[in-house]
């Protein structure tokens, strides 16, 4: 009897569990992550690193291109986002002067002069805080000077005078700008263009707005000429032009990978890497001088062990490893690299 009940309780229990788990969806299978094929691309910065070339990695494609020095200010363009920043691929730097009078002479043997940190970080932009804040910008109206760095024949672009003025009721930009000896006054209203990061503007002759940056979701990464700090005499910062990439800084992050070769990187070890928002992450250090300039010509190699994981601004991640700086005819200022979506 006792056998006949342990008998019905098993039963019973194997019918119970049977009938609760078979009320259980079947766990969902997980696809594998498939990864994207690997494109290359060559970069025409052309003999001389005059162009500025925007390239957008997820269509895989130059999106615009201008002169490097057909700019010379950026006024960012966010809603709440007031800060200006120099042109540095050719070289410009700025001094505060302390005083409010433009029309006043200026001595530019006296004054101390500052870049922009490529890094883009906000404690590194020379200009600063040229406001107070109380609800909207209030300009301090400080008379700063703009050395307009050297052009793509390295001759000097000449300085000028700059005041950033209040911002009108619509939320412009507002600049006076004038001759070193206080002459030539002009006057540039900028319209924030909502959607881009910076409006660039040309302080040639009266002044203009230029359509130099894509719009902010459509690029990635910026080949250009940019200036950045290298240790110099006595190991001090110098200022020095160097050629590489900048990254778009809403959202584009990057690593380097120093120990998986570009194969071997997967989207997982990519996901474990620790990205950075410095917009020069990946750089000019990616390639190497061959040679020795004294004996002779030199080549520039790009550095074998070196991958670069990109996070664009829509989330998807990249892999990219550089392979050359020539083109086909052994010019240089082609970077080439390969890539590919993880």
């Amino acid at each position: 009897m006792k056998m006949l009940r342990k008998t019905a309780l098993y039963s019973s229990i194997i019918l119970l569990l049977f009938a609760t788990t078979s009320c259980f969806k079947e766990d969902s299978r997980i696809t594998a992550h498939q990864p994207g094929t690997i494109a290359s691309t060559v970069i025409p910065m052309t003999k001389d690193y005059h162009e500025q070339v925007y390239f957008n990695l997820n269509q895989s494609k130059i999106v615009s291109q201008n002169g490097k020095s057909e700019w010379d200010l950026g006024f960012q363009s966010t809603s709440d986002g007031w800060k200006v920043i120099l042109n540095t691929a050719v070289t410009m730097h700025v001094a505060h002067t302390g005083s409010t009078d433009i029309t006043v002479p200026v001595q530019t043997s006296t004054l101390n002069w500052q870049f922009d940190l490529s890094d883009g970080s906000t404690a590194g932009n020379a200009i600063g805080t040229w406001y107070t804040l109380s609800g909207t910008p209030v300009s301090k109206k400080e008379v700063l000077v703009i050395d307009r760095g050297l052009d793509e024949n390295y001759a000097p672009r000449g300085y000028k005078k700059l005041i950033i003025d209040t911002p009108d009721a619509q939320g412009n930009y507002r600049i006076i700008f004038a001759e070193l000896d206080g002459s030539n006054v002009q006057q540039l209203t900028i319209p924030k263009q909502i959607g881009i990061n910076f409006v660039r503007v040309s302080l040639n002759n009266a002044g203009s707005i230029l359509q130099a940056e894509p719009p902010t979701p459509g690029w990635d990464l910026l080949f250009t000429q940019y200036t950045t700090y290298i240790p110099g005499p006595g190991g001090l910062p110098y200022p020095y032009l160097v050629t590489g990439i900048l990254q778009n800084p809403a959202g584009c992050v990057a690593a380097i990978d120093s120990v998986h070769t570009f194969d071997q990187v997967t989207f997982q070890t990519a996901s474990a890497m620790t990205l950075s928002t410095a917009n020069d992450l990946i750089g000019y250090d990616w390639k190497m001088l061959s040679g020795d300039p004294s004996q002779g010509p030199v080549t520039y190699l790009p550095r074998p062990k070196r991958v670069f994981i990109i996070k664009d601004n829509k989330g998807y991640s990249y892999k990219l490893r550089f392979t050359g700086f020539y083109n086909n005819l052994g010019v240089k200022g082609y970077p080439t690299f390969d890539y590919q979506q993880l």
